[in-house]
Parts: structure tokens; sequence; C-alpha cells
């Protein structure tokens, strides 16, 4: 009471409030020291795991503030709803970032300071329209239906699938093969340089790249500076972008069915492949593509509704992002072109029957479509034009002749080994078409790019429910969408069957879906009598799914979590790519490292090329004929270190296999061994001048038994056997003697599987040393020195 009277009802009030913070700040310096005892809290992941998100923040909100510039000012409100609103923006932001990207890669800007300004001035530059449009969509839409039973468990049951895949990218372990060999070291590469660099040694690297772009700008943050954080950064921006992959679901349904429906977006884990290996989330780009394809199908709509030039320019740097992302954007840009085809003309036609004239402003919004969508995808083509003087190396070598490196045969091996043609459909035209029908009714029934023993679980309500679309209220907007799904699916089917590229169409596959299964239900009684079943189907055999091969990923976040209360804090990363993470200690600053005949690599953060024929064009064997000429080449192309896994494969050679054997056992200076892969340093000394080799060969498939100068064993293994062309031997083997006779001239020895002259061979080996052995296949003999 005397305090009261004292202070007064406010005075007491407020110092009431200070002690009580002060009684809670003292409670948490306690807490904090009895805790740190048994964990010390310096190790705590949630630090990691929080610098993380405080970034994802900052990435969300200078793409959405920076994108809602563009939004405001060429779409307005006018029939946007919040999620539009937002998730345009998100979508238009990304591209903005990119570019940002672009041009501070090509001025050398890169590093903390400018991946923290980029954001951050995109974020301030867009906060009032932001708020604008978001204060007038909200005005102009109503909010989400009140609760219900049915979307409280739809939210569930969402919120359950994000967290499995949550768990799925949130350890480093997701990384899947591409991205160790390609996106992520991409992104590696640019945040070490500061700068864009060219990768002649690579032509996966060399294709489109915004999903590395936006992961380099995740590699150079401040508190990232070990490589299994900027790991986990790269993963949870392809997490974030997923995650609004699932707002743009519940934008496209509410705009498909014409009403807002709670949980709609848990609809997308009807398509259980997203938690199966080689579909799921692991650092690639096809999510990253995937996150377009419904901001595409929104921006589209406001386009064919007017053909102004506005929404043209959205819609244009929309498809220029996706054309950055991947060549497979054709999947989405394609069938929009085709429409667009379609639409043109029926518009000229309606306004000449209107006025008996042909308002030629009405070319104004293709023109700015076309214009856009170019100027956003220029960047990736320009630079591979000034690196190789190829907008799209390494295809269309032979068009392009101005095209650098290019290996002997260059343009046959990325035809033909590049692109994997074993996945693409074979036969006359009508054949294709008649096959590209078949798979359009059949993907997800058979699949034909599968790590789980063919199971069909891709989702197949998109097949069963599409021709349902024609029975359902608004089926002008559903048909839209439905087709450029179903297009999208078609040129897949038409073009590369690789089942995880499915994912770049699979969120307009999702959005159709589920608007036929709202518009169903609404159909009344009748309807939900066939619905429920077939959705319920779906439900429990997809279940299975998600741990076909999820499970040990989830396992091993949960690991990483429990690995403070395990006192393994300050080692729970450590097993993550470890080899890679001591090849690159052990080398030295300023090295260049040849990998041999194999592609991952992430976790070596040094320059680094490849000498696998097919999948690069600056190494080439087919001119070399000894080591000498072997350590004259490396040396040219400033190589000072080789890494490669003894027995991982063949070289794709028998020219390169023998040559590559002779270097590394005779004049490599052996550096470490580091979990089967081997590092060398190149020596300081050149080998001896030496004669060109000649090598005897017997029972290897495609070579004629006989004694060949080595230059004439040129051909490439990995060719399709009708693409392979062998030459004959020198002096051929008739019998045993002659045999005997070429082994005493030979610097090398090649011996097949199986050899009718093995028995004779055995005895005469002395002068010989094993190199190498390919179990099943062939050994390799070299003469001693």
């Amino acid at each position: 009471m005397r305090i009261r009277v004292l202070l007064g009802e406010r005075g007491g009030r407020r110092l009431r409030a200070s002690l009580a913070a002060l009684a809670c700040i003292a409670g948490t310096a306690i807490y904090f020291v009895v805790v740190d005892r048994h964990y010390p809290v310096g190790g705590w992941l949630a630090w990691r795991v929080g610098v993380i998100w405080a970034w994802l923040l900052l990435f969300c909100a200078g793409c959405v503030g920076g994108g809602s510039m563009i939004v405001e000012r060429l779409l307005g409100t006018r029939r946007l709803t919040p999620e539009e609103v937002t998730l345009l923006s998100m979508a238009v932001g990304v591209v903005l970032l990119t570019l940002g990207m672009y041009v501070g890669g090509a001025l050398a800007w890169y590093g903390p300071l400018f991946a923290v300004l980029l954001p951050t001035v995109l974020a301030a530059a867009g906060a009032r329209p932001l708020s604008r449009l978001l204060r007038a969509a909200r005005a102009r839409h109503p909010q989400a239906e009140p609760p219900s039973w049915a979307g409280t468990l739809a939210v569930s049951a969402g919120v359950l699938g994000a967290v499995v895949v949550y768990l799925g990218v949130f350890t480093p372990d997701a990384i899947n093969y591409d991205s160790a060999w390609c996106h992520m070291t991409v992104a590696q590469d640019y945040a070490r340089e500061g700068r864009i660099v060219p990768f002649p040694g690579d032509y996966t690297k060399n294709v489109p790249q915004l999903a590395s772009i936006v992961y380099a700008w995740g590699f150079m943050l401040p508190g990232l500076e070990d490589a299994p954080a900027r790991w986990m950064m790269a993963l949870h921006l392809e997490f974030t972008l997923f995650a609004w992959t699932l707002v743009g679901v519940s934008a496209a349904v509410r705009w498909l069915v014409q009403a807002p429906v709670r949980g709609i977006w848990s609809s997308f884990f009807l398509f259980p492949y997203i938690f199966v290996y080689d579909h799921s989330l692991g650092g690639a780009a096809d999510h990253v593509l995937a996150f377009f394809a419904l901001p595409i199908l929104l921006s589209a709509r406001h386009f064919f509704t007017t053909l102004g030039v506005g929404p043209a320019i959205v819609l244009g740097m929309l498809m220029g992002g996706a054309a950055l992302t991947k060549y497979q954007a054709v999947y989405l840009l394609v069938p929009l072109v085709g429409l667009l085809v379609l639409r043109l003309p029926a518009v000229l036609w309606s306004d000449f029957r209107k006025s008996r004239t042909v308002s030629w402003r009405r070319l104004q919004g293709p023109l700015a479509l076309a214009g856009s969508l170019t100027l956003v995808a220029s960047p990736h083509f320009l630079k591979n034009v000034m690196f190789y003087g190829n907008p799209v190396y390494p295809l269309m070598q032979q068009f392009f002749s101005a095209s650098h490196p290019v290996a002997q045969n260059g343009w046959l091996y990325a035809e033909n080994i590049f692109q994997d043609r074993s996945w693409v459909p074979k036969g006359t035209f009508f054949e294709r078409v008649k096959s590209t029908l078949e798979v359009f009714f059949t993907f997800s029934f058979v699949p034909h790019y599968s790590f789980t023993k063919d199971v069909p679980g891709f989702g197949s309500l998109f097949t069963l429910l599409l021709p349902c679309a024609v029975l359902v209220k608004g089926p002008r907007r559903v048909l839209f969408a439905g087709t450029l799904a179903a297009a999208g699916v078609a040129m897949w089917a038409w073009s590369f069957r690789v089942d995880r590229n499915l994912q770049i169409v699979l969120p307009l596959l999702v959005a159709v879906t589920a608007a036929l299964i709202v518009e169903l239900w609404r159909l009344g009684p009748i309807a939900r009598i066939g619905l429920v079943p077939l959705v319920a189907l779906q439900l429990i055999w997809g279940g299975d799914a998600t741990f076909y091969s999820n499970h040990g990923r989830v396992k091993d976040s949960i690991d990483i979590i429990r690995s403070g209360f395990e006192g393994a804090a300050k080692t729970r990363f450590d097993r993550y790519r470890r080899p890679f993470r001591e090849v690159d200690k052990a080398l030295p600053k300023g090295a260049k490292v040849l990998l041999h005949t194999s592609h991952g690599n992430l976790g070596i953060d040094h320059e680094l090329v490849f000498d696998w024929s097919g999948f690069q064009g600056l190494i080439d064997y087919a001119k070399l004929q000894s080591p000498r000429d072997v350590y004259d080449y490396f040396r040219k192309l400033g190589i000072t270190h080789l890494l490669y896994t003894p027995q991982e494969r063949a070289a794709s050679s028998r020219q390169e296999e023998i040559l590559w054997q002779a270097f590394v056992s005779r004049h490599a200076v052996a550096v470490g061994r580091h979990s089967g892969m081997r590092l060398l340093g190149m020596p300081e000394r050149p080998p001896a001048e030496e004669a060109p080799y000649r090598v005897l060969c017997l029972g290897l498939g495609g070579y004629a038994d006989g004694l060949y100068d080595i230059a004439d064993l040129s051909t490439n293994e990995y060719l399709v056997p009708e693409l392979r062309s062998y030459r004959s031997p020198k002096i051929p083997v008739r019998n045993s003697a002659t045999a005997l006779e070429q082994l005493a001239q030979a610097d090398a020895l090649l011996v097949g599987a199986s050899t009718k002259y093995q028995a004779k061979l055995s005895s005469q080996l002395a002068p010989f040393v094993l190199a190498i052995k390919y179990s099943g296949a062939f050994t390799v003999y070299l003469r001693k020195r």
C-alpha cells in the first residue's frame, strides 16, 4: 500500500513489472548455468539452425519485397487474392535476386557484404508496395471459410507431410548425386572465387544455373563458414521454395474453384513420390524449377484474359526465370506458347469482326512477353557465349562451330553420352506419337527411372480424375490448367523419360487434381460415393512411399538433433562427406585437381576438372601416346594434383586406361588415401621421353587379337555399340606362338576376361607388372621399367 501511495498506480505497476523482469532474467541466468553443465550452450544446434532461418527470412523478405514493386506496377490488385500477391511477388523477386547475383558475379562483388545487401535493398525498396498490395487484396477478397473438420484434418495432414519433408532435407546426408556433382559445387566455386567463373572441364556445370546461383548466395552469408553449414543453408533454401510451392497450390486452387479452401495445399502429398529418392528434395534444380510452375499458371491467366503489356512482362519474367533454371523448362514454356499461338489469331479475328479493322496494339503484349523472357534468360546464354563461344554449350557443338573447348568427336559424345539416349523414345514419328500417348496415360502406373523396384508411387489421381474436368463448374479454368499440365507430361514423354523431371510439372498436376476433388465433392453425395474410396486408396497406398527411401534421412536428422544429448555436439557434422573434406585439407592453396572418371566432388573446395569423356571437352587423351605426353599435357592445363578411386570404373578408352595407369603408378607422387580415393601430386620432373606405346590385346571385346599402336585404341567404350568403330591391329595374332612373339614387343598388355591364350601367357608375364584388374572385364599389365 505504501508503495502504491508513494509511486501512484502507474508507478507501482512499472515497479512490479521491472521486478518481474529482473526475476525472469535471474531465472534465465540460473537455468543457463544449470543446462550448460549438461549440454554446453555454445554447442546447441539451435544456434546454427537459427542463423539459417534468420537468413531464410531475409531471403523471403527480399524476394517478396522486391517482387511486389513489379507486381504492383504491372498487375495491381485487380482480381488478385492475398495468396497471389505474395506468391507472384516471391516468384518475381527470386528472378530479381538471381539477376542481381549475375550482375554481382560479373563484377566480382561476391562476398558476405554483397550477400546481405542484395536482399536487404530489395526488401527495403518493396516494403511499401507490398503493404499496399496486401491491404487492397484483403479488402477485395474474402478470407478462408471457417474451420471445419475436413479443413482441420487437411491442415494437420499437410503439416505432418511438410515436417517429414523437412526432416528428410534437414541433414547434409540429403544431398543427392547430381547436387554433389554439379548444383552445389557450382555454388561452392562461385562463392570461393568471389565471381562467376567458367567450367571448361565439366559440361554439366554449364547448363542453366538459377538454383546454383541461389545456393551461391547462401554459401556467402556470414555465420556459415564451415562446409556443412553452407550445405544445410542450400538445402533449406530449396525447402523454402518448396514451401512457397505449397502456397502456390492454395492460390491456384482458389482461382480454379473460385473460393478459398482451407488446407487444400496438403493435396500435394497425394503425390507421395516427393518422399522418394530422386524425386525428393536434395539440393538439385528440379524443385526450384517446379516452384515457378504455379506462378506461371496464375500470371498466364491474367495475360490470356487481356493480352496486356503489364501481365505479359510479369509472365515473361517468370518464364525467363524458369529458363534460367533448367532446360526442361520447355515442359512449361512450350505449351504456353502454343496456347498463345492459338489465342492471338482468335482475338485478332474477334476485333476484326467487331470493327472491321485489326488493332496491331494487340501485338504489344506478345512482343512484351517475348522481350521480357529473352531479357531475363539472357545472362546464362551470354555467359556461355563469352566463356565457350556457344550459348547452349555443350549442346549443338556442330552448329556453333566456335565452341571451345571441344574434344575430338566431342559433339558425338555430348549428344550420346552427356545426353543419355537410353531414355529417349525410339522409332518413327508415328511410333513415337503412339508411344507418347501410351506413356501419357500410364506414366503414374509404370515408372521408367525408378529407385524403388518400379513400384508405382508418383500418384495417379491426376490421370484418373482428368476426364471429370468436363463435369465440373468453371470447366474453362480447369481445362486451361489441365491442358498445360497434360501438355507438360506429354512433352516429357516425347523427349526424355527420366521420371524425376516430372517434378517440374507436378505442381500443375496437384492443383488440377485438388480442384477436381473439390468440385466433385461439391456435386453431392452420389459423386462422393466414388470419390472417397479413390482418394482413400491413394492415401493408403501412397503412405508406404514415405518410408521407401526417406526413412534413412529422417533418422539421420533425428540423430543430429540428439547429438547434443549424446555429447557429440562438436563432432555432429564431421562424418558428412568426410573423404572429400579430407582431400580438401590435404590440398595446398591454388591447387588444381583432375578428378579421373568420377563425378561427385562436393567438399573439395578447390578448382577441379574432369577427364570423363562425354561429360567434358577439355581433356582428350586421343593424341597422347606415352606418360611423358600425359605429363606435358597436364602441366599445360595447370593441373597440380590427381584424384581417383582405383577400380571405380574403367576409362572411356583403352588408350586412356593404359596411359593413366602408367602415369599414376610410375610417376605421380602419392599424397594420401581417403576412404578408397587416392590423391596424387604431379611429379616435379617430367618422365623420360619414350616411343609411343605398343599394346598387345587378347580376348578384348571389340578389338581383334593383335599388336596395336596405342593411338589405335581410342574407341570410346561409353558409346552405344552401334556408334563404336574399332581399328585393326598392326600385327594380328593367329596362334599362341605369334602371341608370345608380339608380347616381347609390347609395352602394355590388355587381356580380356577370357582368352584362349591364357595358359601360355601365365608363364611369360615376368617382365610385366599388374596395373589394374576390372573383374569380368579386362586386366592391364605394364612392362617393367
